[in-house]
């Protein structure tokens, strides 16, 4: 069977460029608001993407890389206070990750558009010294 045949969620490069676009105005936000957990230092995109030839493509894969804010033991003891007050929590695993999760639903913003993976860069790197990546958004820069 055909691969590229059996995917039906392709999207046109302008409707990536566009998510993108959104996409790292949301990451704007989460960095200069305070109740989110982490700061957002890089945004790097792969896969389909990269290769600006094609008109069509999958989904826009995002890796994203973190870094934990300073101070936010403080501020995850109040968003889990808040957040059982709207949410009810599983396990207590679910309630340790709620504020990293929220986050980055709130960065893909629902969108089946955009595939998101954490820093895992260096992992990549390893497999395929050759793996293409962009970084579309620099914290330090």
């Amino acid at each position: 069977m055909d691969y590229k045949k059996t995917i039906k969620g392709r999207i046109t490069r302008k409707k990536a460029d566009v998510l993108l676009k959104e996409l790292l105005k949301r990451v704007e936000i989460v960095n200069k608001q305070k109740h989110w957990p982490n700061i957002i230092k890089k945004v790097h995109v792969f896969g389909s993407y990269i290769n600006t030839t094609k008109e069509k493509i999958g989904d826009l894969d995002v890796m994203i890389v973190t870094d934990r804010k300073k101070n936010w033991d403080v501020l995850d003891k109040k968003y889990i206070a808040e957040q059982r007050k709207i949410k009810k929590f599983k396990s207590f695993i679910d309630q340790l990750f709620c504020p990293s999760e929220d986050m980055l639903k709130f960065i893909k913003n629902r969108s089946r558009g955009i595939s998101l993976c954490g820093d895992r860069l260096n992992d990549f790197l390893k497999l395929d010294p050759k793996f293409k990546y962009k970084t579309v958004y620099d914290k330090e820069n």
